[in-house]
């Protein structure tokens, strides 16, 4: 298991894309506007209790 850190203004995405299934993702506090792409079995957390992430998710549509 390996653990990734994501700070303020860098990508959540890329650390997924790095990441191996049984992996953590700590993100840092800050806001993150991507859309992700989870394929892989890995946990995705705040940093800690005070630094709350905000993650902000777009929709992809299929028309």
């Amino acid at each position: 298991m390996t653990t990734i850190t994501v700070e303020n203004g860098q990508s959540i995405q890329a650390a997924i894309n790095v990441s191996h299934n049984g992996d953590v993702i700590f993100v840092k506090s800050g806001t993150y506007n991507e859309q992700l792409v989870l394929n892989k079995q890995i946990a995705i957390k705040g940093k800690s209790s005070k630094d709350k992430p905000v993650i902000c998710l777009q929709s992809e549509s299929s028309n």
